[in-house]
């Protein structure tokens, strides 16, 4: 819509101040970047390896999201970005303070004339950062964003607090765009998939939703968690990487608007066995994509 700017911050001339360097880190991450089998230059699919192993990853098919990025607060890490899909790309990480130059907005992150630029196929970069504060954040491709993020090169950013939570009651859910722009008109992926598979819950345990919008073309996106035609409660906890005060954490009706960019982060305990659904609607209330989730004993 044009609500955009951009702010660049000049040193004086006779300021010779450098910014400290980054820290060695702690922890050392590849994200592998490559197309995916099936993928056509009309209807990309690129995949996403997050890898600290040192193996090379095996070649996806068709559709997919990067899977989650997990890091730690306070740790400092380096995260080798590997460009195998065959054209240039960068990859900028939404919501968590970076260093400017490692922001990912290609030809304008940085101080001139060190700004970072566009990593050329068969190219490599090294992202660092020291995560500030733990939250559910994004990374996405920057450059022809419109392609690259509906051929799959997007994927949740979380970043926790060491050693606190259980991995099994923390879910992410990333709603993007399919790669096929007709398919884009009337449906949105979940975690990667027109139909994605069950969600399993276990009745009376408290589940972190981390709720995702990182869609091409959807901010007007309405997220529901219902039993039959019903809407059940959730208790919203953090919204766009930062805890929301007690006061705003009450339970309500399990509706949450979510545009592009942004993430909510949600506790769901549900009490009842059986199905639930979890809908992504435009605003007008038309269906775009549904998870099942089934919750057992």
């Amino acid at each position: 819509g044009g609500l955009v700017t951009a702010v660049e911050v000049q040193m004086q001339e006779d300021d010779t101040t450098k910014p400290p360097p980054p820290p060695e880190p702690a922890r050392r991450v590849r994200m592998i970047l490559q197309p995916n089998a099936g993928t056509t230059a009309a209807t990309p699919f690129f995949g996403v390896t997050i890898d600290t192993a040192g193996l090379n990853p095996e070649i996806e098919r068709g559709q997919r999201i990067g899977p989650p990025l997990i890091l730690n607060r306070g740790e400092p890490v380096g995260i080798n970005v590997i460009n195998h899909t065959g054209e240039p790309t960068s990859i900028h990480w939404h919501g968590i303070e970076v260093e400017n130059v490692f922001d990912g907005v290609a030809g304008f992150s940085g101080i001139r004339p060190a700004v970072m630029q566009a990593i050329a196929h068969g190219d490599s970069a090294e992202i660092r950062m020291t995560p500030p504060r733990a939250g559910t954040f994004i990374y996405h491709s920057h450059y022809d964003e419109a392609r690259q993020m509906r051929a799959g090169l997007v994927g949740a950013q979380i970043v926790t607090q060491p050693r606190k939570g259980d991995p099994a009651r923390d879910i992410p859910r990333v709603f993007s765009s399919p790669s096929d722009s007709v398919a884009e008109e009337s449906s949105v992926l979940i975690n990667g998939a027109g139909a994605p598979l069950v969600l399993e819950l276990r009745r009376g345990l408290t589940h972190r939703l981390r709720l995702v919008n990182i869609t091409t073309a959807r901010p007007g996106l309405r997220v529901e968690l219902k039993q039959d035609t019903a809407a059940v409660t959730w208790r919203p906890v953090a919204k766009d990487g930062v805890d929301l005060p007690a006061g705003s954490r009450g339970a309500r009706p399990a509706r949450q608007p979510l545009s592009i960019g942004e993430t909510m982060d949600v506790e769901v305990l549900l009490v009842r066995p059986g199905d639930y659904r979890l809908e992504a609607h435009t605003a007008n209330g038309t269906l775009l994509g549904t998870l099942p989730i089934r919750v057992g004993g």
